[in-house]
């Protein structure tokens, strides 16, 4: 019995370190492009598959490639689940330059067309976000992103 107080907080500890690792699973850094023409595509089908599985129910979800990537633009594309409002913005740290307010269905129909980015937002309506507060990203702090190779 002398061990317990040791297990407890190990169990603790050990708790603490996997809902950190889950809560990053809402955001997602493509950390190296092999083909920046499909770049667009890539960004809207990443998203589109973290938003479908929805697993932790997050209130958003975003996918995020900078300009270290191999590629010549940065963007991230931000999705919020409770408003159904789809941002985007080519400097991650300057704020969200583009807004549409669609569905998870049309977001799935986006990411299975070939649609580029630049004109996504001709084709869809803006809605700037005027009343829904501060929404949440994590576009401006890197060590808490999961980085995959694309």
């Amino acid at each position: 019995m002398k061990y317990k107080p040791y297990l407890i907080s190990f169990v603790i500890i050990l708790f603490t370190i996997l809902f950190i690792y889950l809560e990053r699973k809402n955001t997602l850094k493509i950390e190296k492009v092999i083909d920046c023409s499909k770049i667009d595509r890539l960004l809207f089908s990443k998203l589109d598959s973290l938003v479908s599985k929805n697993r932790f129910n997050r209130q958003y979800y975003e996918v995020i490639v900078y300009y270290n990537s191999g590629c010549n633009n940065s963007y991230v594309l931000n999705y919020n689940t409770k408003y159904q409002l789809l941002r985007l913005s080519s400097d991650p740290c300057s704020g969200f330059s583009g807004y549409a307010k669609i569905s998870k269905v049309e977001l799935s129909k986006i990411a299975d067309s070939n649609i580029k980015i630049e004109n996504f937002y001709q084709s869809y309506n803006r809605e700037h976000p005027k009343d829904y507060g501060i929404l949440p990203t994590r576009a401006c702090n890197p060590s808490l992103l999961d980085i995959i190779f694309d």
